[in-house]
């Protein structure tokens, strides 16, 4: 081992160390105690108030399979994966299927986080992150795929990151 690479390794070590060691003893100089009283607050007026009160909830669509990020992408418009590798978008009650990629589908791997440009649709760009397999093991890397929003079909896909473990 160089010693360049020594020195590196050693300096990270103490950095963890030190930070662990911060840690512990901020832990250990902990003068409160968490209460076990749990208190009920009421609103003014005496009714409580539920999700349901809160928030509408109504079906957009139906037949995706295993939905996992929904992006809205303005003029009423989402953006959805599904773990199975497809991206689609959701205009109205209609889907339509922007692309479809192959991906390692086991366990809470497959398609999964979906981002839009800060732009978006000037700057007509989705990142996606997704599982794959490589000899063997699943990894998962960051794409970014340009949209042509006219047709709300990809155009290109770039990898980002990969081999993320």
């Amino acid at each position: 081992m160089r010693r360049r690479d020594f020195i590196k390794i050693a300096f990270g070590g103490l950095v963890i160390l030190g930070g662990s060691l911060t840690i512990y003893r901020l832990s250990t100089q902990q003068s409160w105690q968490p209460s076990l009283n749990i208190t009920s607050i009421s609103p003014a007026g005496g009714s409580e108030t539920t999700l349901t009160d809160l928030a509408e909830t109504r079906v957009l669509v139906s037949g995706l399979r295993v939905p996992w990020s929904i992006v809205p992408v303005g003029g009423g418009m989402y953006i959805v994966s599904e773990r199975i590798g497809r991206i689609s978008v959701i205009m109205g009650n209609t889907v339509r299927e922007i692309v479809s990629t192959d991906v390692a589908s086991v366990g809470e791997a497959g398609l999964l986080g979906l981002a839009i440009h800060p732009e978006f649709p000037s700057r007509p760009y989705v990142y996606a992150y997704m599982s794959y397999q490589d000899s063997g093991d699943i990894y998962n890397r960051v794409v970014k795929i340009r949209i042509d929003t006219s047709t709300w079909k990809a155009l290109s896909m770039q990898t980002m990151l990969n081999r993320i473990p």
